[in-house]
């Protein structure tokens, strides 16, 4: 995903991660092991360097916060030296601890600059070939249960239910997460895929 000439940036652990979790050897094949860190070596890392993790900054408010991990909190400060960015996780735990927080300047900053992975799949469908994204997402090993549902019949799923489940879903999270979630993916969001 680009958002026009910017880098995608990920966590400096996203490929060791991606690598050396056992809970993903489980789930995924090695095959979308290794293409998920092949895509994550590709993009640049947070310089964790330029991230203020001293007493009292925003990285420790944030990992004093149950269900928010270290990774996420990283993530989160360093959107503190970013003018325009965007967050984009499958994380809801951490969406709700976030918006249940006291962290008022953070949720601030953050404010319609999360998008979550049913508004990216939604994007998806409504800009490219839904049988295309039908297919991929069936074959996939993707493990979120709100996709699940969204795509329970495999290839018989309509757009229409696809879109609706999914619509239903965002609607519940922003309910449950104040105006964290963008409204609407900007035109300017070109999501990349490898043919397949």
């Amino acid at each position: 995903m680009t958002y026009k000439d910017k880098a995608v940036r990920v966590l400096p652990s996203a490929s060791s991660y991606i690598n050396g979790h056992p809970d993903l050897r489980k789930k995924y094949t090695q095959r979308t092991l290794q293409l998920a860190k092949d895509r994550a070596d590709s993009y640049e890392k947070i310089d964790k360097s330029l991230i203020d993790q001293s007493e009292g900054s925003e990285y420790q408010s944030l990992i004093a916060i149950e269900n928010i991990d270290p990774g996420e909190a990283l993530l989160v400060a360093a959107t503190e030296y970013e003018p325009n960015f965007y967050i984009l996780t499958c994380d809801k735990k951490f969406l709700k601890a976030l918006s249940k927080s006291n962290l008022i300047n953070i949720k601030n900053r953050l404010s319609k600059r999360i998008i979550c992975l049913e508004q990216l799949i939604i994007h998806l469908i409504n800009n490219d070939d839904f049988d295309k994204v039908c297919r991929r997402i069936t074959l996939s090993e993707l493990s979120n249960c709100d996709i699940a549902e969204a795509f329970k019949n495999g290839r018989l799923t309509t757009k229409e239910l696809a879109l609706t489940t999914l619509e239903q879903r965002v609607k519940k999270l922003r309910d449950e997460t104040g105006d964290l979630l963008i409204d609407s993916l900007p035109p300017s969001i070109e999501i990349k895929t490898p043919d397949s």
